[in-house]
């Protein structure tokens, strides 16, 4: 026998072949596997980067639209009574309203205030002239009223 050549009985194709190789079509198959995976894999990750996008987007959007409709205004004030009467004259219902006196002064508060709604609320320690109220939202709105 020749170096490098063939011994008797041997086949050209199993030429470099050892006993734990992979056949090449096993090969082809593996390989085209791994490929669909990936490809499968981008593709769902890219529909949830998408979906995401378009969530956070209409949220936004909806945010927005919510600041841009909310409106509160301190409609009146009853110093004799001490009550205050807040109204909702935006577009949107309102949550968690702070009714102030100055800028520390807690006077009350209400989780919801559906729209053309008014809110009566009663201070107890009393409303003078000169004083200034507040209420906000978490919708991002306000008011100030000069007693």
């Amino acid at each position: 026998m020749e170096q490098g050549g063939l011994g008797p009985g041997q086949r050209g194709s199993q030429r470099g072949r050892g006993p734990g190789a992979v056949s090449p079509v096993i090969a082809v198959l593996l390989l085209t596997v791994i490929a669909v995976s990936a490809v499968f894999s981008a593709y769902l990750w890219y529909g949830n980067i998408q979906e995401e996008t378009e969530t956070s987007t209409q949220e936004r959007m909806l945010q927005d639209l919510s600041e841009v409709y909310a409106e509160v205004r301190i409609i009146e004030v009853d110093t004799v009574s001490n009550q205050v009467f807040v109204e909702n004259t935006g577009g949107s219902r309102l949550h968690n309203l702070n009714l102030t006196k100055g800028v520390d002064t807690q006077i009350n508060i209400t989780s919801v205030l559906d729209i053309g709604e008014i809110w009566v609320s009663t201070y107890p320690a009393g409303i003078n002239p000169g004083d200034t109220l507040y209420v906000t939202a978490s919708e991002g709105v306000m008011d100030r009223y000069l007693v």
